[in-house]
């Protein structure tokens, strides 16, 4: 953004009114939640059945605070075995005498 003023553009100092504001569409405010009782909010109708659906940090403080959901914890993907060794004995080494 830029002011013009008698026909000098300058760029807006930053002061205490931009400094420290966050981008309201940021992704890392946003969160995971799973309903632990049913409500109908901006959200639609969430009850504990609902898949884990995505809000805003302040949201959920909200909801947390209500006692209507939680963040909700991926669960680490089940880990497969791990690969089996090689159990053949090493190639016999050539010794000449």
């Amino acid at each position: 953004m830029t002011i013009t003023i008698n026909d000098r553009r300058r760029e807006p100092a930053a002061g205490p009114a931009t400094a420290g504001v966050r981008d309201m569409g940021s992704d890392s405010d946003h969160v995971l939640v799973k309903a632990t009782r049913p409500f109908v909010g901006d959200e639609g109708f969430k009850d504990e059945r609902s898949e884990p659906f995505k809000v805003h940090r302040r949201r959920l403080a909200e909801l947390k605070a209500n006692g209507l959901a939680e963040e909700h914890v991926e669960e680490p993907a089940a880990k497969s075995a791990p690969p089996p060794e090689n159990k053949m004995a090493p190639a016999p080494a050539n010794k000449a005498k």
